[in-house]
Formats: C-alpha cells, structure tokens, sequence
C-alpha cells in the first residue's frame, strides 16, 4: 500500500523561549530590556524550513504556562503542524536568557532544569505522523537524557520503518550535558564521553549530519576537525555537513568527496540562530533536489536582517530561493 507522504519534516527536539538583551553590546550583568522570541534548535530549524516551503511538523513539548502558549501561537503562526506537541502540566517551558555583546560573542543562560521539552519519551512519538514524513530531524540535545535518548531511538526505528531520511543535528551544548557549568551556556567545545557514545550508536542510522566544527571533533572523539569530519562521513549514509560561519559550510560525502564553498559576506550583527536558519534552508533544498550553492548561502542571509535567534527569519520573505544567481 502506497503512504501517503503529506509532510516534509518532523522535527524532534528543543521549544523554548529567548529572553535577548535589548542593549547591544551588553553583557548579562548590565542588560535591563529583553525582548521575547521563540527558540530552541529544533523550533528554529522548523521555522526556516517552513519559510522555505517544506510542510513541516514538530515533536516537543511545552509547559501548561503562558510561555509556552506563546511557543504553540509561534509555530502555528507558521504553519507548523503541533499536533505531536505535548503541553505538560508538572514542568515549565524552557527558556534562554541572551545578551547580543559584539559578534562573535553572545553570552547566554539555559533555564532547563526539568523543562518541558525534556519530557519527551518513546511513547510519545508519533507512529501515525512519521508515516506520513520524507524526513526526520533528531537533535543532539535529545541523546541527553535517558528519556529523550530513548525517544529518539524510537523515532529513528520508526523512520528506518517507514523509509524516511534522518537529519541529525549535532546541537552539542556542553552545559546541558554536564561538561561545562551551568554558567557558561555559550561554551561548545569542551568534551562529553557521554555525549560521544551516544553520537556512536545513532550515527549508522543517520542520512546526513549537521555540525560546527567544534560539534564534528566532540561527537568523534578527535581533536583534529579533517579527521573527526571524516570519520562521521564513515558512520553515516550520505554525508557530513559542517558548519563554517563566516567561512561557508563543506560537505564529505561517505565515498570522500569534499565539497566547500565561501561563506556569503554581510554585516554580522549576531550569529545566534544562524546556523540553524542555514539548516532549515539546506534540508529544504536538498529535498528539492537543490545541492547547490545557494543553499549555503543562507546561512549568513538571515543575520543581515535580524540579529535575534528564531526572531532571525523575521524579517525575511516566507521563500528565499535557494539557488545560485
């Protein structure tokens, strides 16, 4: 029997809420303004993606608060499906407090002790939706817990099932795995043992694998960035795609070929949610059979306009297109 295939994407992880310091410029300690945004990676890839056409649903959860009112009107607002968003009655919404410092520092605080968007596990996730997705998208926050770990294998289970592509970004968040303290929620590279089995177990079942080059080096378990690139381009089906900031994006393939290009220049006012914008218009490019130029581009794009996280698509028209003039 033919499934029918009415969505593009169901993304599985981080719903949250960012508080960003209105002052640029300022750190934590002297920010007095903030303004609210919807955040979280998996929400912001969600976003872009639906901005550039994909029909897309979400697996999260939110708390039964105002906040996270505010996350399920944020994703409907952009046609997201949240028929797989659970609201949680015992556990508050996440929530992120940024200040936009210069551009090359952002300085920030996770408040996700017990949140919402934990409180995802196998029976949760949604048989009847994944069979109706091309594609999944796992989030490396989500490998973090036991809960969310298991929830995570059941959705891969059920897109190995169904025959969906698996998206995995790493969204390697050193403080929300125990390596670095709570404090310092703007590190990225320091290590997690943990963190780097559990990249291993799910890696073979992923299609493409998304990350900075501090994320590509933690989940291999190498210092060198070619090395840990190329080891991931082994373990996966397709290829790796890592993240360069300014400097563009490169892709290895699983046979060895290494694809870079330039990074698209503009005046970077911030680059927190940056790297997930580039996500959402990458996969949505490469469903379409685009994997070409354009769709590293978007990487930088959104920060040229807007310098605040999920509020980074704001701005733009709701399709960008994703190939080269």
């Amino acid at each position: 029997m033919t499934t029918l295939r009415d969505l593009d994407l169901l993304s599985f992880g981080r719903a949250a809420i960012d508080l960003y310091g209105e002052e640029r410029g300022s750190d934590l300690t002297q920010a007095i303004w903030f303004r609210k945004s919807l955040g979280g990676s998996a929400a912001n890839t969600a976003v872009c993606a639906a901005r550039q056409g994909l029909r897309v649903a979400m697996l999260t959860a939110v708390g039964a608060d105002p906040l996270g009112s505010h996350v399920l009107e944020g994703l409907r607002s952009e046609g997201i499906d949240t028929s797989a968003v659970k609201i949680v009655q015992d556990r508050l919404t996440a929530l992120v407090v940024l200040s936009v410092q210069h551009p090359t520092s952002a300085p920030h605080l996770f408040y996700r002790e017990r949140c919402a968007d934990m409180a995802i596990g196998p029976d949760d996730v949604p048989e009847d939706l994944v069979r109706r997705v091309r594609s999944v998208l796992l989030t490396g926050t989500h490998l973090s817990t036991a809960e969310t770990f298991a929830a995570s294998l059941r959705l891969l289970e059920c897109a190995h099932r169904f025959a969906c592509r698996v998206l995995l970004d790493l969204d390697y968040r050193p403080s929300l795995w125990g390596a670095a303290a709570p404090g310092r929620g703007e590190a990225r590279a320091e290590p997690s043992e943990l963190a780097r089995l559990r990249f291993r177990e799910i890696l073979p079942f992923c299609d493409v694998v998304v990350g900075t080059e501090e994320e590509v080096c933690v989940a291999a378990g190498l210092e060198d960035v070619e090395q840990a690139e190329a080891y991931l381009a082994s373990q996966v089906r397709e290829r790796v795609v890592v993240k360069l900031g300014s400097r563009g994006a490169r892709t290895r393939s699983v046979g060895g070929l290494v694809h870079a290009l330039d990074g698209y220049r503009v005046r970077v006012l911030n680059a927190i949610g940056a790297g997930d914008a580039f996500l959402g218009a990458y996969w949505a490019a490469d469903l379409r059979g685009e994997r070409s130029t354009g769709a590293f581009l978007m990487e930088t794009l959104p920060v040229r306009w807007s310098p605040r996280g999920t509020d980074v698509p704001r701005p733009m028209p709701p399709s960008v297109s994703c190939r080269p003039s």
